[in-house]
């Protein structure tokens, strides 16, 4: 799997389009470079009780294309609660482990069934 060839292929899925990240740690680099990578708007979601719980509401409201969870860093019903929300409004959810550009690349392409 050629990295830059299956980036280009996701950004098929997700440019121009909304996309929030669940994860339990700030990192303004890491956004960027998903940002760029993605070539989509992020939402950078800290996952606090407030903040996750506004997202389900977004996310159920149909807010969000995707959302990508850094499952390694946060706490289960954490990441259960936006799953559910994911499920009933049709927003893909993604289990992207400790959210690595790799990480997230591999869990993109197995979701949106790149090879």
């Amino acid at each position: 799997m050629d990295p830059e060839q299956t980036w280009a292929q996701i950004r098929q899925h997700t440019s121009g389009k909304r996309v929030a990240v669940l994860t339990n740690r700030d990192d303004k680099k890491l956004m960027k470079t998903l940002e760029k990578l993605l070539d989509a708007k992020i939402r950078w979601v800290i996952a606090k009780p407030r903040q996750v719980d506004a997202l389900a509401k977004s996310v159920k409201a149909g807010t969000y294309f995707m959302v990508i969870a850094f499952t390694g860093f946060m706490y289960h019903k954490d990441g259960a609660a936006i799953s559910a929300a994911a499920r009933q409004s049709g927003t893909a959810y993604i289990r992207a482990n400790k959210g690595r550009p790799t990480t997230v690349m591999l869990a993109l392409a197995r979701d949106l069934g790149i090879e």
